[in-house]
């Protein structure tokens, strides 16, 4: 057997927690950008540059040399070949 009995529900109530239903977003800061802008060059690395600079010259150099060696090399057995001679004054 079975019985049902009837039950009256109570209406809902709204949380009363907020001022208005519809609550503003928080305001937003400005964002603020900063640009620091560098000129010139740096006492301390004026030298390194100019190092770094002599070095690649010397290296630029260096790899005509070891070109020119390689070709000598592979060119060895050929008949009426010239041999290239690289220095360092003839390299850029």
């Amino acid at each position: 057997m079975v019985n049902t009995h009837a039950q009256t529900m109570a209406p809902t109530i709204p949380q009363r927690t907020a001022v208005s239903l519809w609550v503003a977003p928080t305001p937003m800061m400005a964002p603020v950008m900063v640009w620091v802008v560098l000129t010139g060059m740096p006492a301390n690395e004026a030298p390194t540059r100019a190092i770094a600079a002599a070095v690649s010259a010397n290296m630029d150099a260096l790899t005509e040399q070891y070109r020119a060696i390689t070709k000598n090399i592979a060119n060895a057995g050929t008949s009426g070949y010239k041999r290239s001679v690289t220095s360092f004054a003839s390299a850029r």
